[in-house]
């Protein structure tokens, strides 16, 4: 690896994105101290945003489009299809990007200088929420890790996530290998984070704010701090749709002897007593435990 200008492949997914992406394109290709590649795969779009990407990859050979024309369905499935079909090889370290936030100029450099200082694998760090009218407030998601957090929880927003080349070049062989299990996995961001803990990856979550984070009517995820969001989230639970998907995070990382649950029956039963057990070491933050615990006692979870 070259420590002057290393070399970053940023994954960026869009999705009918020309309301904002021009804005951040231009300020991931202005980048300071790396050398960038952009590597983008568009949903199918009805706005423009193909044939944006498509004169972009004619005008500036840093900028590399998948073919188009397909449909993925969500952010997840278009960045799997991102990191199984992109070229690693000569890239120090990998990054992803969303359409419509603004990065820092300096956001790759300090993030490789953390992984280098902290001797770590991969990098996230808290953002700054941000709205067209002008409110603002700070994303904060750098809480101490926890053993178990990685089974039930991303690391932080996947636009702040720097990879090392090996920790890439090892999450693309196994989604390749495991594309259609993988696929079925809402959230890649959250799939990433479980993947580089269950394979002993150290992982650096950073208070620094490395971006604004975008936030609007389209976003799929969003701060999760308004009540809005808690009612999704409570939805989410209820439905037992986020139990079904710390299952299949399970069941697709099949982590045997490390495995948090092994004894899960076809009906997908988890432990009440093992969770509550547990608890402090499922979440990183004290008020989502304490979620998880009333969401539990209540019979929801």
């Amino acid at each position: 690896m070259s420590h002057l200008n290393p070399r970053v492949t940023v994954l960026l997914a869009a999705y009918n994105g020309m309301k904002w992406v021009d804005q951040q394109v231009k300020t991931i290709l202005s980048q300071k101290g790396v050398n960038v590649s952009l590597v983008v795969s568009v949903d199918k779009s009805s706005d423009g945003t193909e044939e944006y990407f498509s004169r972009l990859a004619k005008d500036d050979r840093r900028v590399i489009l998948l073919k188009t024309g397909l449909h993925f369905g969500g952010a997840g499935a278009n960045f799997y299809r991102l990191i199984r079909d992109s070229n690693f090889l000569k890239s120090d370290y990998v990054a992803f990007s969303d359409q419509d936030d603004l990065w820092n100029l300096d956001k790759l450099e300090t993030s490789i200088q953390t992984l280098l200082q902290t001797n770590s694998s991969a990098f996230s760090s808290n953002v700054n929420a941000f709205w067209e009218d002008g409110r603002t407030c700070l994303v904060h998601k750098a809480q101490p890790q926890r053993s178990l957090d990685y089974w039930f929880e991303s690391a932080g927003p996947g636009c702040t996530f720097v990879l090392n080349r090996k920790l890439a070049l090892d999450l693309q062989k196994f989604c390749t290998l495991n594309f259609s299990k993988v696929n079925s996995f809402k959230l890649h961001d959250w799939f990433t984070y479980a993947y580089a803990r269950v394979n002993d990856y150290k992982w650096h979550i950073s208070p620094e704010v490395t971006m604004d984070y975008r936030q609007h009517d389209s976003n799929q995820v969003g701060t999760n701090n308004n009540l809005k969001a808690y009612f999704k989230r409570f939805r989410q639970v209820r439905s037992h749709d986020y139990r079904e998907q710390v299952l299949l995070l399970q069941d697709i990382l099949n982590s045997n002897s490390r495995s948090f649950f092994p004894n899960i029956t076809k009906s997908g039963y988890l432990s009440s007593l093992k969770l509550l057990t547990n608890l402090h070491q499922l979440r990183r933050r004290s008020r989502d435990r304490y979620a998880l615990l009333f969401f539990i006692i209540l019979g929801i979870f």
